[in-house]
């Protein structure tokens, strides 16, 4: 094993029915956390591993910012995440997790907005759980069809092709005078308009029809998405 990997252990263990115990060897003394599923596999009894998992990535995203800020010499009150895990069948009639949703409530004094919200573009990297969860698979990425023809086509992150509408893209792959410029101005727009630091942009010559409307697919899974309000302390 490596220096820098770390190893977390669990035992998870059948107490009754379709609940489980989860004692963690690793931390002395930590309280077990017991597991169940909904209605009407289960009683709902205790959490389902999909709402532990939600309840991680809330964790995880509300550490990371208050990390953050504390890194910023931010007197932090509070934190809140407020996480919504959303569970649906998919194509096969398998029930997966098709979206995280966390909100963030920070309170801070009224003069250290502006550093909140700097780590606001900062902090999500850091989550190991969320950025964990996020990556995209061969079964999530986007996917595009496109006709023959000439043109250009963009691959960007999240932080640009979230900043940045199908317009500007547009605007922005037809009048660029090559592809270095193009990703450039890419970059540059989206980290004008907010971005964070994961703004990157690859853009290449490919057979596109000259006429063909800009679209934007989005290369991860719908989850984790993240919002924070500042509440003045």
């Amino acid at each position: 094993m490596s220096e820098t990997e770390r190893t977390h252990h669990a035992t998870i263990r059948l107490a009754r029915e379709f609940e489980f115990v989860a004692e963690f060897d690793d931390v002395d003394g930590s309280p077990s956390i017991l597991f169940d599923e909904p209605e009407p596999l289960g009683h709902n009894r205790a959490p389902s591993a999909a709402a532990v998992l939600g309840a991680a990535v809330g964790n995880c995203l509300a550490a990371s910012l208050a990390f953050c800020v504390r890194k910023a010499r931010v007197d932090l009150d509070d934190v809140v995440a407020h996480v919504a895990t959303r569970v649906a069948r998919n194509d096969q009639g398998r029930y997966r997790i098709v979206g995280i949703d966390v909100d963030l409530e920070a309170s801070v004094g009224e003069g250290d907005r502006a550093r909140l919200e700097r780590c606001g573009n900062l902090f999500e990297d850091f989550c190991i759980v969320t950025q964990s969860v996020r990556s995209a698979s061969a079964g999530t990425a986007g996917r595009a069809e496109v006709p023959a023809g000439l043109g250009r086509l963009a691959f960007v992150t999240d932080g640009v092709h979230r900043e940045l509408s199908d317009a500007e893209f547009a605007a922005v792959l037809g009048h660029a005078r090559d592809v270095a410029v193009a990703a450039r101005q890419l970059t540059d727009l989206a980290l004008l308009a907010g971005g964070g630091d994961n703004a990157s942009a690859t853009v290449v010559e490919v057979p596109l029809v000259p006429t063909l409307q800009a679209r934007r697919t989005d290369t991860g899974p719908t989850f984790p998405a993240v919002a924070m309000e500042a509440e003045p302390a």
